[in-house]
C-alpha cells in the first residue's frame, strides 16, 4: 500500500486543484506530512485515509488502488426493468467462512422504495439508497456497492438476466 497510496493521493489531490498546502489544512496536519505521504515516505493511518478520500471525493478503495479500482457500470437500454436483477453478496469470513447471496427483481426494489418500505429495511441513515435507486431507474448495469473488511465482504450490484 505504501508505495502506491502516495502517488494516488499527489495524483487525486492535483486533479481537485490543491496544493500540499491547501490539502494539509483540510486535512489538519502539515503540508511536510502530505510530502511525506506523497512520496512514499510514511503512509496515512486509517482514520486520515478515510477522510482524504471526502476531501479528495474519491473512495477509499480508489486512493488506495488508484482508478483502477472503479468498478465497471454500464447503463443499459433495457426494455423490460423486469430483466433486471439486484444482487446482494455477502460473505462472512471466519473458521467456516459463509457465502449468502439475495437476489431481488429491480420491479420489486423499486416499488419498495416508491411505497417507502425500503428505507425501514436499510436505515434513514443511508445516504446511499437514494443514489443506487437513480442509477437503477436509469438502466445501470454492474457494481454499485462494494466494500470488504477483515471480517466481510458485501457486493451489491445489478445484473441482467
Amino acid at each position: 500500500m505504501k508505495e502506491f497510496i502516495g502517488e494516488h493521493i499527489a495524483y487525486y489531490r492535483k486533479k481537485a486543484g490543491m496544493t500540499q498546502e491547501q490539502l494539509s489544512e483540510k486535512m489538519g496536519v502539515t503540508a511536510q506530512a502530505v510530502s511525506k505521504w506523497e512520496n512514499g515516505l510514511t503512509c496515512p493511518d486509517l482514520d486520515s485515509v478515510a477522510r482524504l478520500s471526502e476531501i479528495l471525493g474519491v473512495s477509499v478503495e480508489q486512493l488506495i488502488h488508484g482508478d483502477a479500482a472503479v468498478p465497471s457500470v454500464s447503463v443499459v437500454e433495457t426494455p423490460q426493468v423486469g430483466r433486471r436483477v439486484l444482487c446482494i453478496h455477502v460473505q462472512v469470513k471466519g473458521p467456516a467462512t459463509t457465502n449468502i447471496t439475495v437476489r431481488f427483481p429491480v420491479e420489486l426494489v423499486l416499488k419498495a422504495y416508491e411505497m417507502g418500505s425500503l428505507e425501514s429495511l436499510v436505515g434513514d441513515e443511508a445516504p446511499f439508497v437514494e443514489q443506487a435507486i437513480e442509477m437503477i431507474r436509469q438502466g445501470t448495469v454492474g457494481s454499485l456497492v462494494d466494500v470488504e473488511t477483515e471480517e466481510t465482504v458485501v457486493k451489491i450490484e445489478v445484473v441482467e438476466v
